[in-house]
């Protein structure tokens, strides 16, 4: 379920970094994950990710250039699971995936999500639903449920004088689950371009 969900994720994403060169006049700038540094060392991020409560290392679903800890909270919210994404061993990505236990607390989780980071940030530069949640339409819940519906927001964060934006949020829904991103532009898109040249 780890992998697929994040196929899904990673085919926006991908596209994203790839086609997108929009620029916001955002002055935040995406740092960091979860207090890791952007180019962190897998060692360093995993003596941060010990120190945060009830998380636990995921020794057989990890590797070289992805590691997973289960469990701890997040936005005041339980985490099913986080995955620390590496290139060349520096941190590019991390995400962290909700499942709360029961459906109909998806959506509300979802909503809460997007107004914590529209406090934060403002409002999201892209926006994506299939679905209506203020009609509570039935229909449009049960393609959520199975999958069949998603929504989505993504903040950018320019860096001055770069084509690509520096940092991306992305939050998604899709079936039960949810799913927040934290990427760097440049050294995810280093690692596409890497991806590329070994397909060749």
């Amino acid at each position: 379920m780890k992998n697929m969900n994040r196929c899904f994720k990673l085919s926006i994403l991908f596209l994203y970094l790839i086609g997108c060169s929009s620029v916001s006049d955002r002055k935040d700038k995406l740092n960091s994950f979860m207090e890791i540094p952007w180019g962190s060392s897998p060692e360093f991020a995993k003596e941060i990710m010990f120190k945060k409560d009830s998380v636990k290392f995921s020794q057989n679903e990890s590797n070289d250039t992805l590691l997973f800890f289960d469990g701890g909270q997040a936005f005041g919210e339980p985490v099913r699971f986080y995955g620390l994404h590496f290139t060349d061993g520096q941190l590019y990505e991390g995400s962290i995936n909700f499942h709360p236990p029961y459906f109909n607390e998806v959506l509300p989780t979802y909503l809460e999500l997007k107004s914590t980071f529209i406090r934060q940030y403002g409002k999201p530069n892209f926006e994506k639903e299939t679905v209506d949640p203020s009609k509570n339409n039935k229909e449009d819940l049960q393609d959520l449920s199975n999958g069949k519906g998603w929504m989505q927001a993504n903040w950018h964060f320019p860096v001055s004088g770069s084509k690509l934006d520096n940092g991306l949020i992305l939050l998604l829904i899709k079936g039960s689950e949810i799913s927040v991103s934290y990427v760097n532009a440049d050294l995810g898109y280093a690692n596409i371009l890497k991806r590329q040249s070994h397909k060749k």
